[in-house]
C-alpha cells in the first residue's frame, strides 16, 4: 500500500463556507514560482 510522500508541513489559516463549498486557505512556506498548470498538489488530513 501506497502511503504517500510528506515534503512539507502546513498550518490552516481560514476556513471559509462559499456557496454551497468551502476554501480552506493553508500556509506551508512553499516556493509557487515553480509550480505549472498540470502539477499535482495533494492536501491530506
Amino acid at each position: 500500500m501506497f502511503t504517500g510522500i510528506v515534503e512539507k508541513l502546513g498550518m490552516v489559516i481560514t476556513i471559509e463556507r462559499r456557496n454551497g463549498g468551502g476554501a480552506i486557505r493553508i500556509d506551508g512556506g512553499w516556493d509557487l514560482t515553480e509550480i505549472r498548470l498540470g502539477d499535482s498538489i495533494c492536501v491530506n488530513g
